[in-house]
């Protein structure tokens, strides 16, 4: 997994080129969630990370595509929860019941 690089020191030009970057990627990803296709690309993966969805959300100026990706990922993130509170449970010795394959690798994506 890459570490993500934070960026501390605005007089840094290697910070300055990376946040140029980032900024047009989200430019990007914008100018795009009108395009249906990417939109429901969107929503089909499995989430954002909680930082570039703020990122996003603070960017978009629609109310309804802002709550469209909010409920779009608050729906993932209770799966991912019920996903691990079943995993946790059946790590149980005395839980006889089987780990789903959703529940196996739950841990990656939480």
């Amino acid at each position: 997994m890459r570490k993500k690089i934070e960026i501390t020191n605005d007089n840094c030009p290697a910070c300055a080129y990376q946040q140029s970057y980032e900024n047009n990627y989200f430019s990007d990803i914008q100018s795009n969630l009108e395009n249906e296709d990417f939109f429901n690309k969107l929503l089909e993966s499995d989430r954002l990370c909680f930082g570039h969805l703020l990122i996003l959300l603070k960017m978009i100026k629609s109310s309804i595509t802002r709550n469209k990706i909010t409920e779009n990922q608050k729906s993932k993130l209770t799966k991912i929860n019920k996903d691990l509170n079943a995993f946790v449970k059946k790590h149980d010795h005395q839980n006889k019941e089987k780990i789903t394959t959703g529940e196996a690798i739950v841990w990656e994506k939480g």
